[in-house]
C-alpha cells in the first residue's frame, strides 16, 4: 500500500509540474537602479490614490508609477523604519510603525497618529484585519485592540483569545491570513487558529507536526480554509472547519531552495499562487494548476529571490514584491506582441540585421550580428541556432534574408565573398557564387543590406550602393553597382526602377538595363536610412529628420517630424498595414501615423513587451497582416488590428510641483491642486504628472500645453518635468495622456494658474499713479493759474499800493502844504486892495515866509518817510511849530497849544505822520471853514493812551447836512489806516472838537 501511495505521489508531482502552460507578460522589474531605496523590501501597499508604498529597513518611499520620492518622519509619522501597511475596504490607509500606528490622509498629504505605544515600547502593533467598522491590532505582545474607523476611538482593548491557550504568543511571530468577514486565521508554530476578532473567541484548532509550522493561510468560503505547511514537496490543503476534513490538493515539487514561502492572491478573477520565485495560476477550485507566469524569454519572474508579497491594484497591475531582488510589477493590459528574443538557448548576440517569415513552414528567421541565424516558431520558440557556416568558426553576421520558390532561405552575410542558400530541413548550406563585372572591384555583402525584391522567380538585395541579382534555379547571383557613392543605406522598388540615396541626392536605377536613369537634389534628411512604396500611392522616405512622402519625381508632398508628433525623428524601418497606416521604428520603439488624419501618432514601447525601445535600419518585413521589426535586443510581431485598442480608463495626476526649485506645499495636497496663484517673483515653476492605468506610465505618450503662451499641444513622451518661467498674467496648464499622440485631444487635467504682477504693474498701482499724475498735472494748471492770479493780484496790489500812495501824498500834501497854501492865497487876496508901502513890503515878507513853510514841510514829509519811527514829542514839537508858523499868517485868530506829549513813547513812522497830519487838517479845517477866533491844541498823556484835543469856536456844523469835504475823510482815512481814534463833536454855532487818541 506504501508503495501504492509513492506512486500515485510522484505521478500527481509528474502531472502538475509539466501539464501547466507557460503564459509570458512583459514585466518591469524595480530596484535601486531605478531609484529604490534597497532590494530588501518589507512591505508594499497601494494607497487610495493608487500610489505604492514601499518599505525599506531604512526607510519609506512612494512610487507614482515614474519616480520614487522619500517620505521623511514628520508631524503624525514618527518613524519610517521597518513600516507595514494596511489599505481597509472603505480606502483608508495606515502604517504600523515603531511608536504605533499613522494613518495617512490623501486629501492634505499629511499622516495623523491614531494610536501611540506604551512609553518604552518599540514593538510593531501587528495589523490583523478589518471587520465590522473597526480596524483591529495586536499590541505587543497579544494585546487584542479595535479601533471604530467611523468613531474613530479604541472601543476594545484586551488580551487575544489564543494568549489564553498560548502565554508565550508573540504578536511579530505569528502569521496571518486575510480576514472572512470578522474570522481571521493566525497560526502560531505548529497551530493553526480561527479567531472571530469581534467575539475574541477562537472557533477552531488545526495542528500539524511540532517540526512543521504553517505558510499561506487563506478563507476561500465561509467554511473553506487554504494553507500549506513548511516542507518540501509543497502541498496545498483545503480544511473544512465545519466537518474537521482535511484535503490534499495541489503538490510541488521544488528544485530548489531554503525556506519554502508561499502566497495567495486573486488578481483579475484568477487565484494567483507565489510558491517561493515562482508564480501560479490555480484553477477556481483550487485544486489544480492551469498555468505559470513567466517573463518574455520563459524565465521565471525572480531567478533566485523568494516572493515575500503580492498585490493587484485598481486598475488591476500585479505587484510581486522578492526578499532580495526588488519588486516585480506585470501590467494588466499587455498587448498581443509577440518577441523573438533571448532565452536559455542563446548566450548573447541578439542584435537582429534581418529577418524573414514563412508562414508555410511556422518559421520566424532572424539574422544577428555575428551571432548567425536564430530560427523561431510562432510561439517564439527558438528552434535552432545556426552560428556560423559549415566548416568555420567565426559567427556569422547575415544581413538580409529572402527565399526562393523551392522554400530555401538566401542570406547575403557581411565578410562572405559569396551568397548563400540555407535549406531548414536538411539543416545544409550551399553558396551562391557572384558573378560582376571585370571593372567592378567588390568583397561582397556589406553591413547594410536589404531585401528590396523578392518574387518566384527573382531576388534582388541591395549592398549600398551595389545590387545582387539572383534568378532562382541559378548556381550565380550579378552584382551590379548603382553609383560611385557607398555612403548609402537603403532602396526600394517603384515599378521598375530602383530609387535610392547618397547624400543630398536621390537616384533612380534601372536593375534591368544596369543603367542610372535620372538623380535629384534633396536635401535635409539627415541621411535616408529606409524607403516604402505604397501600393498606388507615393513613395515615403525613412529619414534621421523624420518622415518625408514624395512622389514619383522626388517632390515633397509632405514632411512630418517630431513638430507633427512623432515620438523621434530617427526612422529605421517602415511597413503599412492593410488599413493603411505607416508603422516605423525608431530609438523610441515603434509608431504608427494615420496619415489620413493629421496628428495622430500611436506608440508602442518597451513597457508594451518590445525587445527595446531601439530598432535597426531597414529591418522591417510584412507577412499578410502581421509587421515584423528588428532591434538591437530580438525582433518583434505583431498584428496591427489586435495592438489598437479601444478606450481605456486613464487617470491622470500630479505628482509634484516645484516653484522656484523648491517643494510647493498649499492646503491640499498636489494631486488636488487646481489653482496656483503666486507672486511674480515665484514664477518658475515645474510639474511632474503621471499616467494611472492598466499599464505602465511609460506606455503612454503625455502631451501638454500652457495657454495662451502656447497654440498646439507639447508632446512630452518620456514623461519630462514640465517647466515655464511664467511672466505676470492668467494661465491655464492643459494635460493629456493617452497611447496616441493627439492634436485634438481634450485635457484631462487642467491647472488655473495666475502670476501676480508686482505692485507697480496692478491696475490699483496704475490707477493711482494716474491719479498722482492727474493731481500733479491738476496740481500745475492750478500753481499757474495761481500764480498768475496772485501776480495778478500783486500787480491790482502794487497799483492799489500806488492809488494808496497817491492818495496819501494828496493827503499829505493837503494837510501840511495845503495850510501853508492857504495862507499864500489869504495873503495874495490881500494884494488887492489898496495898501501902503510898509504894508506891502510886510505881505510880501509874509508870502516869502510861507513858501519857505511850504519847502520846509515837503523835506519834513520826505524825512518822515525815511525814519522807522518817531518820539511822541517829536510829534508834540511838529505840531507846535506848525500852529506857531499859522498864527503869523492869520493874527486875527488866537492859537493855543497847552500840554505835554507821552515820555519815552516811541510811534511807528506811518502812524506818528498821520498823527500829526490830522491834527494839522483839524487845524486848516477850522481856519478854512468855521471862522473861529480861538483855536486850541491840547496834548494830554496817558498810562495807557495819548489824546490830543483840537477844537475851536467857530460856527461849527450839521454833519448830517453837509458833503463831508476831502479833509474831513482824510482825517478818518489816516485815523483808521494808523489805529488812531477820530471823535468828532461839532454843533451850528457852538464850534468843532476833534479828539484824536493814540
Amino acid at each position: 500500500m506504501k508503495t501504492v501511495c509513492t506512486i500515485l505521489l510522484l505521478l500527481n508531482i509528474l502531472h502538475n509540474a509539466h501539464a501547466q502552460v507557460q503564459e509570458r507578460f512583459h514585466s518591469t522589474h524595480l530596484t535601486t537602479d531605478d531609484g529604490m531605496l534597497q532590494n530588501n523590501v518589507i512591505d508594499l501597499e497601494v494607497d487610495p490614490l493608487n500610489i505604492c508604498w514601499f518599505s525599506y529597513p531604512n526607510g519609506l518611499q512612494r512610487f507614482d508609477g515614474k519616480n520614487f520620492s522619500f517620505v521623511s518622519i514628520q508631524d503624525g509619522l514618527p518613524d519610517n523604519k521597518w513600516v507595514k501597511f494596511f489599505h481597509t475596504s472603505n480606502n483608508r490607509f495606515f502604517l504600523s510603525h515603531a511608536y504605533g500606528i499613522s494613518e495617512y490622509l490623501p486629501a492634505t498629504n499629511r499622516f495623523r497618529l491614531i494610536w501611540k505605544n506604551k512609553e518604552g515600547q518599540t514593538k510593531h502593533p501587528r495589523i490583523l484585519a478589518e471587520s465590522n467598522g473597526s480596524l483591529h491590532f495586536l499590541e505587543y505582545p497579544h494585546q487584542l485592540i479595535s479601533y471604530h474607523l467611523a468613531q474613530e476611538k479604541i472601543i476594545k482593548n484586551e488580551p487575544l483569545a489564543i494568549a489564553a491557550l498560548e502565554p508565550s504568543m508573540n504578536a511579530n511571530l505569528i502569521r496571518l491570513g486575510k480576514n472572512r468577514g470578522n474570522n481571521i486565521c493566525i497560526s502560531w508554530k505548529h497551530k493553526l487558529y480561527n479567531v472571530n476578532l469581534v467575539e475574541n473567541k477562537v472557533h477552531d484548532i488545526v495542528e500539524t507536526e511540532p517540526d512543521q509550522e504553517f505558510s499561506v493561510l487563506e478563507f476561500i468560503s465561509d467554511d473553506e480554509i487554504i494553507f500549506s505547511l513548511y516542507q518540501e514537496p509543497v502541498v496545498l490543503y483545503k480544511y473544512r472547519p465545519r466537518s474537521k476534513e482535511r484535503k490534499k490538493i495541489i503538490i510541488h515539487e521544488l528544485q530548489a531552495y531554503d525556506g519554502i514561502r508561499n502566497k495567495m492572491i486573486l488578481w483579475e478573477g484568477r487565484v494567483i499562487w507565489s510558491l517561493s520565485n515562482r508564480v501560479f495560476v490555480l484553477g477556481n477550485d483550487y485544486e489544480r494548476l492551469v498555468s505559470e507566469l513567466v517573463d518574455f524569454n520563459r524565465n521565471p519572474l525572480f531567478e533566485f529571490s523568494i516572493i515575500s508579497k503580492m498585490l493587484s491594484d485598481k486598475f488591476g497591475n500585479l505587484y510581486i514584491n522578492s526578499l532580495m531582488d526588488g519588486v516585480c510589477r506585470i501590467s494588466n493590459k499587455h498587448l498581443a506582441i509577440k518577441q523573438y528574443s533571448n532565452n536559455n538557448q542563446v548566450a548573447r548576440g541578439l542584435h537582429v540585421l534581418s529577418l524573414w517569415a514563412d508562414k508555410k513552414a511556422n518559421l520566424v528567421l532572424t539574422g544577428t550580428l555575428s551571432n548567425g541565424l536564430l530560427i523561431y516558431d510562432s510561439t517564439q520558440k527558438l528552434l535552432r541556432h545556426v552560428r556560423s557556416l559549415p566548416g568555420k568558426t567565426k559567427a556569422l553576421s547575415v544581413n538580409a534574408i529572402t527565399q526562393t520558390a523551392t522554400g530555401e532561405y538566401l542570406l547575403a552575410c557581411a565578410g562572405e565573398t559569396s551568397l548563400w542558400l540555407y535549406n531548414y530541413q536538411k539543416n545544409a548550406f550551399k553558396p551562391v557564387t557572384i558573378k560582376r563585372p571585370d571593372t567592378l572591384s567588390s568583397d561582397g555583402p556589406s553591413y547594410y543590406c536589404k531585401t528590396i525584391l523578392s518574387t518566384d522567380s527573382l531576388s534582388i538585395i541591395s549592398s549600398q550602393n551595389d545590387l545582387f541579382l539572383y534568378t532562382h534555379g541559378n548556381g550565380h547571383a550579378e552584382e551590379w553597382t548603382m553609383h560611385n557613392n557607398r555612403d548609402f543605406l537603403g532602396a526600394a522598388m517603384r515599378g521598375r526602377l530602383i530609387i535610392s540615396f547618397y547624400p543630398d541626392t536621390l537616384c533612380w536605377f534601372d536593375p534591368f538595363q544596369k543603367r542610372q536613369v535620372r538623380k535629384k537634389f534633396f536635401p535635409n534628411t539627415g541621411h535616408v536610412r529606409c524607403f516604402v512604396d505604397k501600393s498606388g500611392g507615393n513613395i515615403f522616405l525613412g529619414t534621421n529628420n523624420g518622415v518625408f512622402e514624395i512622389d514619383d519625381e522626388g517632390t515633397i508632398i509632405r514632411h512630418l517630424s517630431k513638430k507633427d508628433g512623432l515620438p523621434d525623428d530617427c526612422i529605421y524601418a517602415m511597413a503599412f498595414d492593410e488599413s493603411g497606416l505607416l508603422w516605423c521604428s525608431s530609438n523610441k520603439g515603434i509608431f504608427c501615423i494615420n496619415l489620413q488624419k493629421p496628428g495622430y501618432v500611436f506608440q508602442l514601447t518597451r513597457e508594451d513587451g518590445l525587445q527595446e525601445n531601439e530598432f535597426n535600419t531597414g529591418v522591417a518585413f510584412t507577412s499578410g497582416n502581421e509587421l515584423f521589426f528588428g532591434g538591437i535586443k530580438g525582433a518583434n510581431s505583431f498584428y496591427p488590428e489586435q495592438i489598437r485598442q479601444g478606450n481605456e480608463v486613464i487617470r491622470l495626476m500630479l505628482t509634484r510641483i516645484q516653484v522656484n526649485n523648491k517643494e510647493y506645499t498649499g492646503d491640499s495636497a498636489v494631486w488636488y491642486t487646481r489653482s496656483l496663484t503666486l507672486p511674480y517673483d515665484k514664477n518658475n515653476l515645474a510639474f511632474d504628472v503621471t499616467a494611472m492605468s492598466g499599464s505602465m506610465p511609460g506606455r503612454y505618450s503625455f502631451q501638454y500645453r500652457m495657454n495662451p503662451i502656447d497654440p498646439e499641444w507639447i508632446q512630452n513622451s518620456d514623461m519630462q518635468t514640465i517647466r515655464y518661467y511664467l511672466p505676470p498674467g492668467k494661465y491655464s496648464l492643459d494635460i493629456y495622456a493617452g497611447r496616441t499622440y493627439d492634436a485634438s485631444a481634450f485635457p484631462m487635467h487642467s491647472i488655473s494658474i495666475i502670476i501676480k504682477p508686482p505692485f507697480w504693474k496692478t491696475w490699483w498701482f496704475y490707477s493711482l499713479v494716474g491719479i498722482v499724475i492727474f493731481s500733479l498735472l491738476l496740481f500745475s494748471v492750478n500753481d499757474y493759474q495761481r500764480k498768475k492770479y496772485q501776480q495778478k493780484l500783486i500787480e491790482l496790489e502794487s497799483a492799489r499800493r500806488v492809488q494808496m500812495e497817491k492818495e496819501r501824498i494828496s493827503r499829505d500834501l493837503h494837510d501840511s502844504i495845503g495850510a501853508y497854501a492857504n495862507a499864500v492865497l489869504h495873503k495874495t487876496d490881500l494884494l488887492g486892495y489898496k495898501l501902503t508901502e510898509p504894508e506891502s513890503k510886510a505881505l510880501m515878507t509874509d508870502l516869502r515866509f510861507a513858501s519857505k513853510d511850504i519847502m520846509h514841510s515837503l523835506r519834513e514829509t520826505i524825512w518822515a518817510l525815511q525814519k522807522e519811527a518817531f518820539a511822541c514829542t517829536d510829534c508834540l514839537i511838529r505840531i507846535r511849530n506848525f500852529v506857531q508858523q499859522l498864527s503869523r499868517y492869520y493874527p486875527d485868530i488866537q492859537f493855543q497849544v497847552t500840554g505835554m506829549a507821552p515820555p519815552n513813547r516811541m510811534l511807528e513812522n506811518q502812524q506818528a505822520l498821520n498823527l500829526v497830519r490830522m491834527v494839522q487838517e483839524a487845524i486848516t479845517n477850522a481856519i478854512k471853514h468855521s471862522g473861529a477866533a480861538h483855536i486850541s491844541v491840547e496834548s494830554i498823556p496817558g498810562t495807557e493812551a495819548w489824546t490830543i484835543l483840537v477844537q475851536d469856536d467857530g460856527s461849527g456844523f450839521d454833519e448830517e447836512k453837509i458833503n463831508p469835504g476831502y479833509g474831513l475823510d482824510n482825517i478818518r482815512e489816516r485815523g483808521k489806516a494808523s489805529g488812531i481814534d477820530v471823535l468828532l463833536t461839532t454843533k451850528e454855532t457852538q464850534g468843532t472838537r476833534f479828539q484824536f487818541t493814540v
